[in-house]
């Protein structure tokens, strides 16, 4: 029979029970002890009348109750549904009606917001809140407190949906991608393979845990593992920098914009980073930060690319292979496989560009409540990405955009990363983004959202003259846009949708 998280969980507990497993500010858990209250968890909840394929949500930051209540619905055979805490109230209401959850655990901060979603929602029947006490509703506290910490009995099926995670909405309405406790463990199990997990790693996570990448990257596996992860409610550079230097951490993932931010705070630092491998994903990764992460904090750095219906680790790019594949972000990794196709889903030749598919053990099932966008998604048994992509001929996959990010100006087809990339090397410039707005002229205008450096005032013919050796004529900015910070997403993807909604609206740019 396939394991599932809760048998995976209770076979290194039984392993290594000491062994801390959590540390969070300052408490921290050893494999006996998360194991114990997430079965306390489970077994309060059945006794609330949840059963197997009740849904649970969450709307918290990262904490130890988060992961608590993950293997508690995994091994009630309970569907998970971490909520973006980025949301607006309105968005978080769509998601919760698309969701109808049983359950939903939250902070004192969420308490109104969460009542008024419980007299809206029939199906949500218990609103439970995380930190301090309250006089109306149960509180985490009472379900340590009330639960019985023996195994959980219940009959999981590992193809049975574990979690739902909605995507993070730059295409419009939320959707919820289905994840089962099989393709979870794939995904643990490729990551242990690719990376040579050893028990006794440490991670530090800081990317939040209601994102995959946060979640599935390193944290999961390496509990399932047997390592011991640090936990930060959220991103702070100069509490990483501290982490960093005050002990060795196995692995860090973040985003690009993340390791920009560490970056800076390094500069200022002339303490050693202990630092074994560092990861990096969820947006593409500037080749001028490769080379600034590569001199200041690690050389020992992985490129990677995934998906949230991908579970989501795809394509790993090793350290050795930084310079020679200069760019990419690496080959399919165990049991998953890579492609690219044209207009018609036809499979291309080695460097031929078109639209990225992918399809393995830890693909996703589908979409919650959704089968125009799940059959909308699925070219026979391969997903459509939504980038596009090449690969070349010994299967390295190159990221050229995302098919609705491509500007098309005067009929050329202008990939906004590779711009980027360039635009990303300019001295003035911090940040950027390359959009199309509409344009009599051109169809759609190549346009520059830059964040300039400190004291910096870029011009726009002066940054066409300086990408005007890298990048061809119709590929250079035909405008630019100035703004103090870009909208993103919680795993570091620029808002391009929200950009060229408010600039088209606004008539920005010159």
């Amino acid at each position: 029979m396939l394991p599932t998280l809760g048998s995976m969980l209770r076979n290194v507990t039984q392993r290594h029970p000491s062994r801390v497993a959590l540390e969070f500010e300052h408490e921290s858990y050893t494999y006996a002890q998360l194991h114990r209250q997430s079965n306390r968890v489970a077994n309060t909840l059945a006794g609330l009348n949840l059963a197997p394929g009740d849904r649970i949500a969450t709307l918290l930051p990262s904490c130890p109750e988060f992961l608590l209540i993950y293997f508690a619905a995994a091994k009630g055979g309970m569907l998970f549904a971490p909520l973006n805490l980025r949301l607006s109230e309105r968005e978080l209401a769509t998601t919760l009606a698309i969701l109808e959850p049983q359950v939903l655990f939250t902070e004192p901060r969420w308490y109104e917001f969460a009542r008024e979603q419980q007299r809206l929602l029939p199906s949500l029947r218990h609103v439970i809140l995380v930190d301090g006490v309250h006089q109306r509703e149960k509180t985490f506290h009472d379900l340590i407190q009330q639960g019985v910490d023996s195994d959980v009995t219940t009959p999981v099926d590992p193809e049975s949906p574990h979690m739902v995670l909605f995507t993070s909405g730059t295409t419009g309405t939320p959707k919820g991608a289905l994840l089962s406790q099989r393709q979870v463990v794939y995904n643990a199990m490729a990551i242990g393979l690719e990376l040579g997990t050893r028990a006794y790693e440490s991670v530090l996570t800081n990317a939040p845990l209601y994102h995959i990448a946060g979640l599935h990257n390193h944290t999961v596996p390496s509990l399932l593992f047997g390592g011991r992860v640090i936990l930060h409610r959220q991103f702070d550079p100069e509490l990483v920098l501290r982490e960093l230097h005050s002990r060795t951490i196995s692995n860090l993932f973040m985003v690009p914009t993340m390791w920009a931010q560490l970056l800076e705070a390094i500069s200022a630092s002339s303490e050693p980073v202990r630092l074994q491998r560092a990861f990096s994903g969820g947006a593409p990764l500037p080749i001028a930060l490769l080379d600034g992460i590569r001199e200041h904090i690690t050389s020992n750095f992985y490129n990677s690319y995934g998906l949230t219906e991908a579970g989501p680790f795809v394509a790993l790019l090793e350290p050795e292979l930084l310079i020679a594949k200069r760019g990419s972000c690496g080959r399919a990794v165990f049991n998953m496989a890579i492609r690219t196709v044209d207009r018609e889903g036809r499979q291309l030749s080695a460097s031929a560009e078109g639209e990225i598919e992918v399809c393995g053990a830890h693909a996703f099932t589908g979409y919650l409540n959704n089968a125009d966008a799940t059959s909308a998604t699925f070219n026979g048994s391969w997903i459509r990405t939504g980038d596009v992509g090449r690969l070349d001929d010994e299967g390295f996959l190159w990221i050229l955009d995302r098919k609705k990010d491509m500007v098309v100006s005067g009929g050329e087809n202008v990939y906004s990363s590779e711009v980027e990339q360039v635009l990303s090397t300019h001295p003035q410039i911090k940040e950027c983004a390359i959009i199309g707005l509409p344009d009599s002229k051109w169809g759609e205008a190549v346009t520059a959202v830059v964040v300039p450096r400190e004291g910096a005032e870029p011009i726009l013919d002066q940054i066409r003259d300086y990408c005007s050796s890298d990048l061809a004529r119709y590929k250079l900015p035909k405008r630019l846009v100035i703004l103090s910070s870009l909208p993103r997403t919680a795993s570091g993807k620029v808002l391009k949708r929200q950009l060229r909604l408010e600039l088209t609206e606004s008539g920005a740019g010159v």
